[in-house]
């Protein structure tokens, strides 16, 4: 393991079953392993950023399923689930200003919904395609409107429906920059 100290805590027969250590670049962490040797559970902390954390839990065929973290700073800091072959299908996490968000991935990685809160509390959940366009919107903002937007496949606005707090509602059905219809 190079430059590491720690323990190393073996079973009767000798294999791993934990590790307690410190890395060369001072990360310190505690890795639990199955009977053969496989790691299962992993904590640990990165002193590059002093609010950083994290969990890693792996399945019987060592693919990391679940990861949750937090950083300080810029980065995201969040809750991390995948898919029996490790790639990522949700993250739940704030982003570097404190927003919440949600996405969920298809196979590919690709984000095909999300739902977040701005920080000036506009709420919203998109849903895109396999290109990774956004091809609906619904949105809620804190002055009391509610809109939902449907986008064709090259990112065009085609219908917007809006609704006020006032009961202002509006239907519009686009085509282009151009107006087809307008019901208010």
């Amino acid at each position: 393991y190079g430059e590491e100290a720690g323990m190393w805590y073996l079973d009767a027969s000798g294999v791993s079953r934990m590790i307690l250590r410190t890395t060369e670049d001072h990360k310190a962490g505690l890795t639990i392993f199955d009977q053969a040797s496989a790691p299962r559970v992993g904590l640990g902390t990165d002193p590059r950023d002093s609010g950083a954390a994290g969990m890693t839990i792996w399945d019987g065929s060592s693919v990391e399923r679940f990861n949750i973290s937090t950083r300080s700073g810029s980065t995201p800091t969040g809750l991390a689930l995948s898919d029996g072959l490790g790639r990522t299908r949700l993250q739940i996490g704030t982003d570097e200003g404190g927003s919440p968000f949600v996405y969920l991935f298809d196979k590919n990685g690709g984000v095909r919904v999300s739902a977040d809160v701005t920080a000036d509390s506009l709420a919203s959940i998109s849903i895109s395609d396999t290109k990774g366009m956004s091809r609906a919107v619904n949105s809620y903002d804190e002055s009391g409107i509610a809109g939902t937007t449907y986008f064709d496949a090259s990112g065009v606005p085609r219908i917007v429906i809006l609704s006020g707090a006032d009961a202002d509602n509006s239907y519009i059905l686009l085509k282009g920059a151009h107006t087809l219809f307008h019901d208010n």
